[in-house]
């Protein structure tokens, strides 16, 4: 922008130039017209330019987005895995409590016989 605003000043210094010379009225006219075609292709430069900055920024947001998303769906996989993870141990658990339970009774049962087996035999 500042390029283009570099530009148009030398424009119009060299137009206003132009105008003291002998050439009268039609350089004048001449250079307004100038002046005039100048400041309207450097608008559309700057415009074409601000339209081209626009897409770079919203193509960088994308990506932005994309990755962020990316990087959540990665956490809330973790999280479920974490999950299934936390259930299956406390299934275990249940499991083992339930195996400890049965191995319990076994072994009470198990010294009942030996007493019952202890009366008898003696």
């Amino acid at each position: 922008m500042e390029h283009l605003l570099q530009e148009q000043a030398a424009a119009e210094s060299a137009d206003s130039g132009e105008a003291g010379g002998a050439g009268g009225l039609p350089q004048v006219a001449g250079a307004q017209e100038a002046r005039s075609d100048d400041r309207m292709t450097l608008l559309l430069r700057l415009r074409a330019q601000t339209k081209q900055q626009l897409l770079e920024y919203k193509s960088m947001i994308d990506a932005k987005l994309k990755q962020a998303s990316e990087s959540k769906l990665l956490e809330i996989q973790t999280e479920k895995n974490k999950q299934k993870e936390d259930l299956d141990n406390v299934e275990n658990s249940d499991k083992i409590k339930t195996m400890q339970q049965n191995l319990q009774k076994e072994i009470q049962i198990t010294t009942v016989i030996q007493h019952v087996f202890q009366v008898t035999f003696i």
